[in-house]
């Protein structure tokens, strides 16, 4: 019995962790009441499939080698290529439209987020920021109202 509940935890304990780290938590659930301590040790030891998905859009391919630099680069470090001014400027592309409290706010691929109230244009670092300024804004015109 105390074994049975051992190998359960340590299913639910890897299938949590491989979660948070992108990987697939059923596929280590198994494998963790298979290889109980094993596994969380693999899994302790493998990087986040997040930051690498992150990571990738901070990087471009050289035109001359085909070798991958960060995007900031201005100078191919493998062949010493040197890239234009335009293409280490990390451009911020349209990812979505969405409105929250009537605010009409645009997301962008590099999380930040933009939208134009009472016709001014504004800007946030991410989604959280702006909805908390949003709530700000809310409460306070609540208030001026009462």
């Amino acid at each position: 019995m105390t074994y049975a509940l051992i190998i359960l935890a340590s299913g639910f304990l890897s299938a949590s962790v491989a979660a948070s780290k992108g990987r697939s938590p059923i596929g280590w659930f198994l494998l963790g009441c298979f290889v109980p301590v094993l596994s969380l040790i693999a899994l302790v030891g493998l990087p986040s499939r997040r930051d690498a998905e992150i990571d990738q859009r901070d990087l471009k391919t050289c035109p001359q080698c085909a070798e991958t630099v960060k995007r900031a680069a201005k100078v191919c470090r493998h062949c010493g290529h040197a890239f234009s001014a335009d293409s280490y400027v990390i451009p911020a592309h349209l990812v979505a439209k969405k409105t929250y409290r009537d605010i009409t706010y645009e997301l962008f691929d590099d999380r930040h987020v933009e939208a134009e109230i009472d016709g001014k244009r504004y800007s946030w670092r991410n989604t959280n920021d702006f909805r908390l300024e949003v709530e700000f804004m809310h409460k306070a015109t609540a208030k001026a109202r009462a």
